[in-house]
């Protein structure tokens, strides 16, 4: 599946089912080209009624309005 996304990206560390802490900073420009902090990273499933998808190094970033 080629989703066109740089980055996979969640606000909510729950959503991932693994999850690696960022030992340093580091941030990602938004559309407004300000910078957010990422904190880490995981893997997450797709819920139903999706086929099985696993997404992988998708980024925790908590001041992210929308997932």
């Amino acid at each position: 599946m080629d989703t066109r996304a740089t980055s996979h990206m969640t606000s909510v560390e729950g959503n991932l089912s693994s999850y690696s802490n960022l030992s340093k900073s580091h941030g990602i420009i938004i559309g407004n080209s300000h910078s957010i902090p990422i904190c880490g990273f995981g893997s997450t499933n797709l819920p139903h009624p999706h086929p099985p998808l696993v997404l992988k190094n998708v980024l925790h970033a908590p001041n992210l309005i929308k997932n």
